[in-house]
């Protein structure tokens, strides 16, 4: 079965969660500590008139507050559109730069990653023995970004690793698409799914995530301009075994999957 449960209290402790931090950012005594890595961004929806209110982790870059994020409410930031922030209990008005040429994300990442080490783990950029990021893991992060491959029309698909989890039939899923430079200046949209391949009780068996009616077939919904990494969790019978793992991801209007990749399990 798909891993509803496991979902819904993602969402809603990632609610409480926002809601807590939201609260100690307002208190005058605590913002001061909690803000030095966090503050609350104060975003207005440009089609839809939405308010968002999101804390966010930053780094200090010189004058600048940097910080990095996947989430959709980001595309209402504009270059030179200044947004409300509060920063250490003070609520305030601050300028917008958004980088978005290649080497500019890939340089902010390894800065980010060096400065916030719980960024880098998120985004599974290790680090060298003299504790800076590790020069493969940006020179690979660059490479999906910049390389040749991008230069196509094909959706690439980078770093899929399906690994066992803590319960005994849930398996951990993550991984990077990278959109080809013919298509930099258009959002992909689409959805992603999961074929997975397994052994039940000596018996051949596919099962497709999500499933049909899944409360939480939104989290297969994709929507990007450059890339998206992507993580979550399947179950499966405790007692199966799963084989191979294929991901397939499709765009909006198509039934045929703009790309493919499996892996298998125990190779």
């Amino acid at each position: 079965m798909a891993d509803v449960d496991q979902h819904a209290h993602t969402l809603a402790f990632q609610g409480a969660a926002n809601r807590v931090v939201r609260a100690l950012l307002r208190t005058p005594l605590l913002a001061r500590l909690v803000g030095a890595r966090l503050l609350t961004l104060y975003v207005v929806g440009r089609k839809s008139g939405k308010r968002y209110t999101v804390p966010v982790a930053y780094s200090r870059h010189g004058d600048a507050l940097l910080f990095a994020t996947e989430f959709r409410w980001v595309r209402n930031l504009r270059t030179g559109e200044p947004v409300d922030i509060r920063l250490k209990g003070r609520r305030r008005t601050a300028d917008v730069t958004v980088t978005t040429d290649e080497a500019g994300v890939v340089a902010d990442y390894g800065f980010l990653a060096r400065d916030n080490h719980q960024f880098a783990r998120f985004n599974r950029i290790g680090f060298d023995a003299a504790g800076e990021p590790d020069p493969e893991d940006l020179a690979t992060f660059e490479s999906m970004i910049s390389s040749d491959a991008r230069s196509g029309n094909t959706l690439a698909i980078y770093r899929f690793k399906v690994e066992p989890d803590v319960l005994p039939g849930e398996y951990r899923y993550h991984l990077l698409l990278v959109t080809p430079r013919a298509r930099r200046e258009r959002e992909f949209t689409g959805r992603l799914e999961l074929v997975v391949t397994l052994t039940d009780r000596g018996q051949n068996a596919m099962m497709s995530f999500p499933e049909p009616g899944d409360a939480g077939a939104s989290e297969f919904r994709l929507a990007f301009k450059y890339f998206r990494r992507v993580e979550g969790i399947f179950r499966v019978n405790p007692k199966a075994k799963v084989e191979n793992v294929q991901v397939r991801v499709y765009e909006s209007g198509s039934n045929q999957p703009r790309a493919t990749h499996t892996v298998t399990l125990g190779a």
